[in-house]
């Protein structure tokens, strides 16, 4: 983490949120953690928001969501060009049209998921 994302002010997590993230998966809780930190510090987490059962980063122009599933966790964005970008540098990562799947055995590229939020929340 920069200095600069390190001095951001960190949201306060509603409780839902909370208990959102206390229910993942154990197997996947440091997955999820990671991610969690490296979302907020892409563009500041402006707000974090439970929304359609997810925590929901709330960006500049936009927002990303993760979700933990049976096998990984999820970013979510609402538009498809973030997630086609960062499969063209990532193959090796699972995606739909709006999302990229991380499993807890593969390498987090934190500077390529930096870009992939950053560009999806309109932050870039």
């Amino acid at each position: 983490m920069t200095d600069t994302a390190s001095a951001k002010a960190v949201p306060e997590l509603p409780a839902e949120v909370v208990s959102y993230i206390e229910q993942v998966r154990p197997e996947h809780r440091a997955l999820f953690d990671r991610l969690h930190q490296l979302v907020l510090a892409s563009f500041g987490g402006d707000e974090v928001v439970l929304s359609y059962k997810m925590p929901a980063y709330l960006g500049p122009k936009d927002r990303v969501s993760l979700s933990d599933g049976p096998k990984g966790v999820s970013i979510s964005t609402r538009v498809p060009e973030p997630v086609a970008d960062f499969h063209a540098r990532q193959p090796q990562f699972k995606v739909g049209k709006v999302s990229v799947l991380f499993r807890p055995d593969q390498e987090l590229p934190a500077d390529d998921v930096t870009a992939l939020v950053r560009q999806a929340t309109g932050a870039a």
